[in-house]
């Protein structure tokens, strides 16, 4: 657990809830492979955080389609700094806000990877790569999809921001496992190791306002044992969105 004293200044634990927990029929291996955690950021952090990445991202278009034509109504970079704004005082006071309340996640997040080296015998965590901005207008959706095997390494992970992201999930072998995690304003959600590849997952319905999620993934360097030697064409559908 981890301890933040953000927001109303008492100290509060915070802790991933692992909603497969909940559904038993499907097998217990998944069952600490998706996270979340609600209210990581305040609602004022939350706002200052989507300024940024509504800012970084201003000059780009939202786009009809994806190449694989997964993903609809989105715009997406990444993200290497937060510096935003004029004069270089207070971009650079954005970036270090910024990286304070990222910092919350990256906690959480390790904490997780950690657990999962030392108690499950996933591979050991690597650096993560730079963060991804990924928004959705009013009408985005994301078919269903699994992951590219190389798109990152043991984890992805996201922050959700302005309106809640309903995920699916299906197993892409046994479609009777199927569950769906929200991941409403403010909270992070992580999916990791073989369920990234055994199950596919959408984002179905338009919310009919604006959806940004700050995207975490860490570096790919070895394949993961679960699927060592499986090739990305048996995905039913790839894409480099997590």
């Amino acid at each position: 657990m981890l301890t933040t004293t953000s927001g109303s200044g008492t100290g509060s634990a915070l802790a991933f809830e692992y909603p497969l927990l909940a559904h038993p029929t499907i097998p217990a291996r998944y069952h600490r492979q998706v996270g979340l955690v609600r209210d990581v950021i305040t609602a004022e952090e939350e706002q200052f955080l989507a300024g940024l990445c509504q800012r970084k991202q201003k000059r780009a278009a939202f786009q009809s389609a994806h190449f694989d034509k997964v993903i609809s109504g989105y715009r997406e970079m990444s993200a290497s700094h937060w510096r935003v704004g004029i004069p270089a005082a207070v971009a650079e006071a954005n970036e270090q806000r910024a990286r304070g309340i990222l910092a919350r996640c990256y906690a959480l997040l390790d904490a997780e990877r950690e657990r999962a080296f030392r108690e499950e015998g996933q591979p050991k965590p690597a650096p993560w790569l730079a963060e991804h901005i990924l928004e959705l207008d009013a009408n985005g959706t994301i078919g269903a999809h699994v992951d590219h095997l190389t798109a990152s390494g043991t984890m992805v992970a996201a922050l959700s921001l302005l309106s809640a992201t309903p995920v699916v999930f299906q197993h892409t072998s046994e479609p009777e496992w199927t569950f769906s995690v929200v991941a409403e304003p403010r909270s992070l959600y992580f999916q990791r190791d073989e369920l990234r590849y055994d199950f596919t997952h959408a984002v179905p319905k338009p919310a009919g306002a604006h959806r940004i999620s700050i995207m975490f993934r860490d570096r790919y360097t070895v394949p993961h044992p679960a699927v060592a030697g499986r090739a990305d064409g048996v995905s039913k559908v790839k894409a480099m969105i997590g």
